[in-house]
């Protein structure tokens, strides 16, 4: 078992500072980019399971709805000082983000409810890969994307060790490999089985990061760099031995299920004895769920292969820009946040932000249910304390994040 990360006595956003690893950062922007452009985002519900810091909000911030999720607060706050940053504090905006601590494996929300869920660079800290696909599921529309990131133990550096044998487990070998005490590294074969457990149908699969190396990042030219990247992605990335797998899937589960159900509410009309109005509205009560459930058939579905080359120059902009802004916003963000509350004064500030919360909190429960008892019978006081009235457990607010572990 894996000793879990310390997000709350780590800033996360060392990691990536003094764009150390922008060339990571871009690369992994190049295929979000292609996975989440051709997705409807109107009226659309958008959930990063593991956002950090907020590193990747740019990259989904056009959908309609957006839910960040950490189980690190520390990480939270700071995502939500970058994207109250980056939003240049507009309220309308900013009323359309929330952010919630939970557990991945554990979630606070209702089934069904959201439309993409994506995840980056936190497979590797679970040891219950699983059970968090199975939430994934849970929470997910029938139809509903998930788009997920895993570190590739069957990359091309594991490989060439393990021929030398300085590795001891075959990167061939199924069985995650555990680097340090906190990172797995998984093999396409296992992550793609459990997937498939899961009632998830892989779309498209690309292979990210592919020259991550020490060598090549000091001594090639960035723009280089990632033009030679784009170009392995897009034609390369069945080879899948690059460290980063990146995978689109779809909940296919669901719309199996909701194609069965159909099929059964038909047969039951046809040998049921219902009068014509009664037929009709048991009919037209199904459509609205039979649309949803078949959303994948419809012009989402079309559209995931239509995403074609990208200007090699748009794709490096692109990501180099905002790979460096978020970052950046980040901790900008956090500074103004803290000058703000020092001119205001810190219970004043405090005080205005949980009143704010509590108000946002009688829209967004009907999205939230308790993570033990799966019941969505909250209620909240005016201290920001939310309680279970099913199991009694009690949550809270902090820092106008809703805490839910």
């Amino acid at each position: 078992m894996i000793k879990q990360s310390d997000y709350e006595n780590y800033d996360y956003r060392q990691f990536w500072q003094d764009d150390k690893r922008l060339y990571e950062d871009s690369a992994e922007r190049i295929v979000i980019k292609k996975f989440i452009g051709p997705l409807e985002k109107n009226g659309r519900v958008f959930v990063d399971l593991g956002c950090g810091f907020g590193r990747l909000f740019t990259e989904y911030k056009d959908f309609e709805r957006i839910i960040l999720v950490d189980y690190s607060v520390n990480n939270l706050k700071n995502a939500k000082g970058a994207v109250a940053e980056y939003l240049n504090h507009d309220e309308a905006l900013l009323k359309k983000v929330d952010f919630v601590a939970a557990d991945v494996t554990s979630l606070p929300f209702k089934s069904n409810f959201a439309d993409v869920a994506m995840t980056v660079r936190v497979i590797h800290h679970l040891d219950n890969v699983g059970k968090f696909f199975n939430e994934a599921s849970r929470i997910l529309k029938p139809g509903g994307y998930f788009l997920l990131e895993f570190a590739n133990k069957r990359n091309i550096k594991n490989i060439l060790k393990f021929l030398s044998g300085r590795l001891k487990l075959s990167p061939f070998d199924s069985r995650p490999l555990q680097i340090g005490a906190t990172i797995l590294d998984n093999h396409p074969k296992y992550i793609k089985a459990i997937l498939k457990q899961n009632g998830f149908k892989i779309l498209k699969q690309v292979s990210a990061s592919n020259y991550r190396l020490g060598f090549l990042k000091r001594h090639i030219n960035l723009k280089v760099l990632l033009f030679f990247e784009k170009v392995y992605q897009d034609f390369f990335s069945f080879i899948d031995t690059g460290p980063s797998i990146f995978l689109k899937t779809v909940n296919a589960g669901s719309v199996k299920a909701s194609q069965e159900n159909l099929r059964s509410l038909q047969i039951n009309l046809k040998n049921a004895d219902l009068t014509d109005s009664g037929r009709a509205n048991a009919k037209q009560g199904f459509a609205v769920s039979a649309e949803e459930a078949l959303s994948v058939a419809g012009h989402e579905a079309a559209g995931l292969h239509v995403t074609g080359p990208v200007s090699a120059e748009a794709g490096l902009a692109g990501a180099s820009s905002a790979g460096a802004g978020l970052a950046g916003a980040s901790q900008a963000g956090a500074e103004t946040a803290r000058k703000a509350e020092s001119a205001r004064g810190g219970t004043a500030s405090a005080g205005a932000v949980l009143r704010k919360t509590i108000a946002n909190f009688e829209d967004f429960k009907a999205l939230l249910c308790c993570p033990v008892c799966r019941q969505g019978n909250l209620k909240i006081d005016s201290d920001g304390k939310i309680l279970c009235v099913s199991c009694k457990r009690a949550y809270h607010i902090d820092d106008g994040i809703y805490v839910f572990k």
